[in-house]
């Protein structure tokens, strides 16, 4: 047998010496040292022994222009107990592609457990060149992260470590795009290092934009988000979110999952006081900043247990937002289980259809553009909230939906509220208040509403 398999090989590269190719040596890594000096010395291809356990104590580094490919072959690269830093840092690359990986941390933290912002590691951490242009493709394929105190994935177009949170946008970057593809992927554990340390995190400050695929994917247990993309600057977020579930995310500063008072949250983590309350994370929250749009959908996605909200979508500036939510199931959120909201002059359209959650589900726009929203088999087991509060309109078309609670419209400019409702079931309250100049309208047909009708400027057609 070893015999039969050594032939093939002997003639390629026989073939090989004969048309004057030199044959590039195959590198079968197995243990922290031989993967230490690959990597430093730029390999741009690397294959681990297959189910190797590789153990470091400290982090592993490229450094380097061009592509990274990491094929981990079943094999587990795990943090030593002592060492809490980052286990892959990738600097300058323009391509990675990491599968079939599994980064372990050390784990054990909480908020008595807690690190500094410096030293709470990342499962992986890759650091785009401040002069990338183009696009960044980092494409990750079964990949499991675990257990680190800081971000589990990490993709970072800023010049500081420190880019700000939510949609605060500090910091620069470089004017390439970022695509991040990730397929297989599960993140579990991570984030409890510190306070905001989510199960994926994109940074993006630059003139670029952030595209994200997602599917067949698992986001548990992360001590911030479990998926976070931050885009400040002149370009979009487009995202594709399938087949992927969200459990139990964001608990990091939370009272419940702590099991301390609200002060003893604020004295072990100052950091976690958001005005006042405990600043919990959401399953996938997305913030955009500046005069870039924020496109995508969501088809096929569980949340459970998020501490705060489901889909936390923010965008502000000239640009809007253009969202599809398909086949949706939530249960046991802290907060909305869908969240949209813009401020600035660009409008709002959000098409929902065939979801089956318990939380609220809320959807606004705070300037001179428009909403725009459909909801179409629905079961909402709270309020269904719509809000326009600039001169744009605010446009809705409710069919063959239930909400436990309340359905409630508000136009509070100059522009005019316009409400189809049919086929459905109000579980207590329909209100709708046009407080603009127009007077609004709302046809409903084949529908009840189990306690009142709040109109308020507004016609029933």
């Amino acid at each position: 047998m070893i015999r039969k398999q050594l032939k093939p090989l002997l003639l390629a590269s026989s073939i090989a010496l004969a048309l004057g190719v030199q044959a590039a040596a195959a590198l079968e890594i197995s243990n922290a040292d031989e993967l230490a000096a690959a990597l430093a010395e730029g390999n741009s291809q690397i294959t681990l022994r297959k189910g190797s356990e590789i153990v470091i104590d400290e982090t592993l580094v490229f450094d380097g222009a061009g592509a990274l490919r990491i094929n981990g072959n079943g094999s587990t690269i795990s943090a030593d107990s002592d060492f809490h830093g980052t286990l892959l840092q990738v600097i300058g690359a323009d391509e990675v592609s990491v599968k079939d990986l599994t980064l372990a941390g050390p784990g054990g933290y909480d908020i008595n457990q807690q690190l500094s912002d410096k030293s709470a590691g990342k499962g992986l951490e890759i650091v785009l060149d401040p002069a990338a242009t183009g696009m960044v493709g980092v494409t990750l394929n079964s990949l499991k992260v675990q257990d680190v105190g800081n971000h589990g994935i990490y993709v970072r177009d800023c010049t500081s470590d420190d880019c700000g949170n939510g949609n605060s946008g500090d910091g620069d970057g470089s004017d390439a795009s970022i695509m991040l593809r990730l397929n297989g992927v599960f993140v579990d554990g991570v984030g409890f290092g510190k306070q905001d340390g989510d199960g994926v995190r994109v940074d993006e400050r630059g003139a670029g934009s952030v595209i994200l695929s997602a599917t067949n994917s698992e986001f548990l247990n992360a001590g911030g988000d479990g998926i976070e993309l931050d885009e400040a600057g002149a370009g979009d977020v487009e995202f594709n979110v399938r087949n992927v579930s969200f459990v139990d995310n964001g608990a990091y500063c939370s009272e419940d999952f702590n099991g301390l008072t609200l002060e003893g949250i604020f004295e072990r983590d100052p950091s976690c006081n958001d005005d006042g309350e405990a600043d919990v994370d959401d399953a996938f929250d997305i913030d955009e900043a500046d005069d870039g749009w924020m496109r995508g959908s969501v088809n096929n996605v569980s949340i459970v247990g998020s501490y705060d909200e489901g889909l936390d979508f923010d965008t502000e500036g000239e640009g809007g937002a253009d969202i599809d939510i398909v086949n949706l199931d939530e249960h046991d959120n802290v907060g909305d289980v869908v969240k949209v909201s813009e401020e600035g002059a660009g409008s709002v359209a959000v098409r929902i259809a065939n979801i089956d959650v318990e939380s609220e589900v809320q959807l606004e726009e705070e300037d001179g553009g428009d909403i725009s929203v459909s909801v179409t088999n629905a079961y909402i087991g709270d309020d269904l909230k719509i809000t326009e509060t600039g001169a744009g309109d605010a446009e809705a078309v409710i069919q063959s939906t239930e909400t436990k609670k309340n359905i409630e419209g508000e136009e509070d400019d100059a522009g005019q509220l316009r409400f189809r409702i049919t086929n459905s079931l109000v579980g207590k309250d329909l209100e709708l208040i046009a407080n603009g100049d127009q007077t609004g309208a709302v046809s409903f047909k084949n529908s009840e509403v189990v306690r009142d009708r709040n109109l308020e400027n507004v016609d029933a057609l």
